[in-house]
């Protein structure tokens, strides 16, 4: 067992200074004068002089990108009878859309919307100047736009005008 023991040790003394664990340090700064190869800071700093825009002209703003139009396989509808939910909105939510259906129901709903203070999303809005006009006629409410399909596919959305509380879908 003890010549195992010398055996490994030995191995291991020789992997050591194998692996130029001896080899000189590496020189980051030298005082002495000497190159690194290492750019020093104040070729950095003259570096990013060069590259950095000379004016703010320079800069071309970056385009926001609208989401308009928001469009929806979801249209108006009306819908039979609730839809029941398999876990329960924290938030009512109500959806809704630009058109008469939608706003409609809107004011037969109104009162209940503020009591129940739900948040509402707005589908089918083809600009911002539409969904202002509908966030006009919702006040003190308002909508902001949604992408709809995804949320109807997982919920189960068939039509909107639609509130969602609690754990179910119902107009």
């Amino acid at each position: 067992m003890e010549y195992n023991v010398k055996t490994l040790l030995s191995f291991c003394v020789a992997v050591f200074y194998a692996t130029g664990v001896q080899a000189g340090p590496i020189v980051i700064k030298d005082y002495g004068g000497s190159a690194t190869g290492v750019p020093s800071m104040q070729a950095l700093r003259d570096a990013y002089e060069r590259e950095r825009p000379k004016k703010v002209t320079d800069v071309k703003p970056q385009q926001l990108v609208s989401p308009f139009p928001m469009r929806s396989r979801v249209q108006p509808g009306v819908l039979n009878a609730p839809v029941r939910l398999q876990g329960t909105t924290p938030v009512p939510l109500f959806i809704l859309g630009a058109d008469e259906l939608s706003l409609r129901w809107f004011e037969r709903n109104k009162q209940y919307l503020l009591s129940v203070r739900a948040t509402g999303y707005a589908a089918n809005i083809e600009s911002q100047a539409q969904l202002n006009q509908l966030n006009a006629r919702l006040t003190p409410l308002s909508a902001a736009p949604l992408p709809l399909d995804e949320p109807a596919k997982q919920l189960g959305i068939p039509v909107y005008p639609v509130l969602i509380i609690g754990n179910e879908i119902k107009q």
